[in-house]
């Protein structure tokens, strides 16, 4: 997402899903790094520059292609807690985090209590029983709790809270499996964290039947000896795909109208259009059993459109549709929990996509490095990244365009 500050530098924000306890997601914490500006003076400018500039760009972009329906957490310092920063925000559309630096001073409690009055809901962010937001627990509704902590202190701030408040707990930097047990197991209410946009792989499982088929599509497309008949015998096996490729087809997404069969869409697109559509239906067939499914599914869209973006913007480099693949399929084994050199045998994917996913050098491995920092809010890499690969320029429109693209994407396909 870009914004320009009077430096010249844009930054960058990225944003991160929060879980309750069913994994359904209820909201989504918009992410930035002060380190992209280290050559800015002192660093409570630095601080005021970041927040306001993110604010600005919530406002100039509009949330719903970052965050969907659903609220955006948005981390405010006390400098702007004070001067009613919030006001800018929907507070239907926001949840205001309270910085762990915030003092209990009497401008922040009234400026807390304001926002509140105006209908804003309140979370303490990073929390610990005698950390500098200790004494403003009873203006919040929500506190954050860092599951990089040692367990014991976990747990004794936990019962802290639960003592004699009405709060929703919410795990940060849930990173691993056993962080969510831990976390689930204490009953925090909501998680956020790393944990949930990685891979579970699991051994010996195959691909759901209507995964199978679209992979079955793509292998024949992929043949040059197969016919139209023979491709067109692919969708004929599995009604719900051809379903599914008739509503990408004809959405608004992509212009048609009026495509009625498999054969009309082989004909308008041809082989290899094609099979960058089933690579998109591959990915939306996947069943989704909860709302980390979900993320997953946005995120491997998301990295696909991305990727193209980017790539079809490098001098020199290949098609940009096989960046789109690199992108889309990069992500397949987080959805159906298949190693990803098995799904990349299973739909024939071209040899330089495969080797770029698997860990080989060149230009669209360094592609996909980039979507990795992007998506871990790890602008100043990303920074490094694309200024190497010559699209510094490009990177903010990119973010921001392969998100609405996904979001209308899923909506076509919903």
């Amino acid at each position: 997402m870009p914004t320009d500050t009077e430096s010249g530098t844009s930054l960058l924000v990225a944003r991160q899903p929060l879980f309750d306890r069913s994994l359904d997601i209820i909201g989504y914490e918009l992410l930035y790094r002060e380190n992209a500006l280290a050559t800015v003076a002192d660093s409570h400018e630095l601080s005021m520059m970041t927040h306001v500039t993110l604010a600005s760009a919530v406002l100039g972009i509009g949330l719903e292609p970052l965050v969907g329906s659903t609220p955006a957490w948005i981390n405010l310092p006390q400098d702007l807690l004070e001067q009613d920063l919030w006001h800018a925000l929907d507070p239907r559309r926001s949840v205001i985090e309270v910085h762990e630096t915030t003092e209990p001073t009497e401008p922040v409690v009234s400026a807390l209590r304001r926002a509140r009055a105006a209908g804003y809901s309140l979370a303490l962010d990073d929390y610990l029983p005698d950390g500098k937001t200790a004494g403003l627990v009873g203006e919040a509704q929500m506190v954050k709790v860092e599951m990089t902590y040692d367990h014991d202190l976990i747990r004794r701030t936990v019962a802290q809270l639960r003592r004699g408040h009405h709060l929703l707990l919410v795990a940060e930097k849930v990173e691993t499996p056993n962080d969510f047990e831990f976390a689930y197991e204490l009953g925090f209410d909501l998680f956020q964290g790393w944990h949930f946009g990685m891979a579970e792989t699991v051994s010996g499982r195959d691909m759901p039947p209507v995964v199978a088929s679209v992979a079955t599509a793509m292998q024949r497309l992929r043949n040059p000896s197969a016919t139209d008949a023979d491709i067109e015998a692919s969708f004929q096996a599995d009604p719900t795909l051809v379903i599914k490729l008739l509503q990408l087809a004809n959405s608004a997404s992509y212009g048609f109208r009026n495509v009625t069969s498999a054969r009309k869409a082989l004909q308008l697109l041809g082989r290899g259009k094609l099979y960058q559509w089933l690579a998109i239906l591959l990915v939306a067939c996947v069943p989704r059993r909860s709302g980390v499914d979900d993320e997953h599914l946005r995120i491997a869209l998301e990295r696909a459109r991305f990727c193209e973006l980017i790539g079809g913007r490098i001098p020199g480099a290949e098609d940009a549709s096989a960046y789109f693949l690199s992108g889309l399929l990069s992500r397949m084994d987080a959805l159906i929990g298949v190693p990803i050199a098995t799904v990349l045998d299973r739909v024939h994917a071209p040899q330089h996509v495969r080797d770029a996913i698997l860990g080989g050098g060149g230009v669209m491995a360094e592609v996909l490095r980039l979507s990795d920092a992007v998506e871990r809010a790890q602008f100043a890499d990303a920074r490094k990244l694309a200024d190497a690969l010559g699209v510094d320029a490009q990177l903010h429109a990119a973010i921001v365009e392969s998100a609405t693209w996904a979001a209308d994407t899923r909506a076509s396909l919903a």
